[in-house]
């Protein structure tokens, strides 16, 4: 079993062609996996078992017009990957 942090961002009119759309995600999925790692939560999850992705703006939920639906565009998803048989994983999502 693993999980996979994807970290997202919003292709909002401005950005740039250069990749930091990228950089981005990948830094909200890594400080995600960072926080639910802390030595004080009292059932932290093991950082073996998180994988970090980013996916920039190239899995939007939302269109970005409006500063709302660009908002909801930068996020973090969380995908469970369960091995429900021997060489058949299941997704949950």
């Amino acid at each position: 079993r693993s999980i996979e942090v994807v970290g997202n961002t919003t292709a909002d009119p401005g950005d740039r062609e250069d990749g930091s759309d990228l950089k981005l995600s990948l830094s909200r999925a890594l400080e995600s996996i960072r926080w639910l790692s802390r030595p004080e939560l009292p059932q932290r999850l093991e950082g073996a078992a998180l994988q970090p992705a980013g996916r920039g703006s190239h899995d939007p939920m939302s269109d970005s017009a409006t500063p709302l639906t660009r908002a909801m565009n930068r996020r973090v998803d969380f995908i469970v990957h369960i091995d429900a048989a021997p060489g058949k994983p299941a997704q949950l999502r």
